[in-house]
């Protein structure tokens, strides 16, 4: 679709946790429902607990908390999806060393290229 996206500086608030919220949202726009978002340190050897209660379908979005200790010792944060992609089949996607600076307070968008490959990216829905 054709969406509003919002580009912040990493300068406009800086490097003060104090200056973000802790949270963001994730909506789906990937045409298949997410079973799983992780958030983790890079190089950890475990992924930390699900961020999301329940399935988030195609259109629908979520809330993802950072506890104040997560916030206070880094922005910088693999992104890990699970994806119900149909016949018992899930696939997950990494990103890594993820700036949430660029999402913490607004919305963190999860596409597909038309080849199948996925992305992310800031979203403004306008309002």
């Amino acid at each position: 679709g054709d969406y509003n996206l919002r580009y912040l500086d990493d300068d406009e608030y800086g490097d003060d946790p104090a200056n973000y919220a802790n949270y963001f949202n994730v909506l789906n726009d990937t045409g298949y429902p997410i079973t799983e978002i992780y958030i983790y340190k890079n190089g950890s050897s475990r992924w930390g607990s699900v961020r999301n209660s329940r399935r988030v379908y195609d259109g629908n979005q979520t809330t993802v908390k950072l506890t104040s200790t997560e916030l206070y010792s880094s922005f910088t944060w693999n992104i890990r999806i699970g994806f119900d992609v149909g016949k018992r089949t899930w696939s997950y996607v990494e990103w890594e060393d993820v700036d949430l600076r660029d999402y913490l307070g607004g919305t963190m968008m999860v596409s597909r290229y038309s080849d199948g490959g996925y992305y992310i990216k800031p979203y403004n829905s306008g309002f």
